[in-house]
């Protein structure tokens, strides 16, 4: 390995824009300033636009891969693990396969995998920063319950036979309640959704988008009278328990 090792700059950005942070631009601004801290020579700059979620569908990440196992550069950097990847999985196959060999580098974290201690560094970052997002997630998931249990609004649409009042709690929708009730009533009389959803066309039931006029041709399917019937049914099984 020469004196001054060889580095793939990789920089990534999610695909999802609420999640972006830094830009593409200062990502490799920021590991071409490590590289002069620590004495690395950056030889390519690698962009992509994917998610962390796995090292799978990641052209130019598995481009980058490619370089190091064919001996164009010594070493890949990133600016903080997460732009490598958020899956524990994935920081394990690496670290076994890729980075045994070839270093890796992580400016924020200042994580060098030349060493048995950044080796183990980085494993145990990767493992702390995804119970961090399952931490995240289970939280996020028990306020949207709370939310949902108490009648607050939680999505961009109310279930069918309500609407939101002004303080985002649902109220009745009589128009819809009316069709919902034909609905379950042709449901406990054992109609098949697609039996429902003709009969309910034959009766001249409009559907939300016809009678909003969101979607004027909209018409009743199996598929939607399932979906409306089984949410019902969850919701009366909670209002009984």
């Amino acid at each position: 390995m020469p004196d001054q090792p060889r580095m793939i700059l990789y920089a990534r950005i999610s695909t999802d824009k609420s999640k972006q942070e830094d830009s593409l631009e200062k990502q490799i601004e920021r590991m071409t300033a490590a590289c002069k801290v620590y004495n690395l020579l950056p030889v390519v700059s690698i962009e992509e636009e994917a998610s962390a979620k796995s090292i799978e569908g990641r052209p130019k990440f598995q481009l980058a891969l490619e370089m190091l196992r064919n001996g164009e550069a010594d070493g890949l950097m990133v600016t903080d693990l997460s732009r490598l990847t958020r899956d524990v999985g994935d920081v394990n196959r690496l670290f076994k396969t890729v980075f045994n060999k070839h270093r890796l580098h992580s400016v924020q974290e200042m994580l060098d995998t030349s060493t048995p201690l950044g080796r183990c560094m980085g494993h145990v970052i990767t493992a702390f920063n995804q119970m961090f997002r399952e931490n995240v997630s289970i939280k996020t998931k028990q306020a949207l319950a709370k939310k949902k249990e108490a009648g607050e609004k939680i999505g961009s649409r109310p279930p069918y036979g309500w609407k939101f009042g002004r303080d985002k709690a649902l109220i009745v929708c009589e128009a819809e309640q009316r069709c919902l009730a034909r609905m379950m009533q042709l449901h406990q009389a054992g109609k098949t959704p697609q039996e429902i959803s003709n009969t309910l066309r034959d009766e001249g039931y409009k559907t939300a988008g016809q009678r909003n006029g969101t979607n004027p041709t909209a018409m009743w399917t199996g598929t939607t009278v399932k979906r409306i019937v089984e949410r019902e049914l969850e919701r009366r099984k909670k209002v009984t328990t």
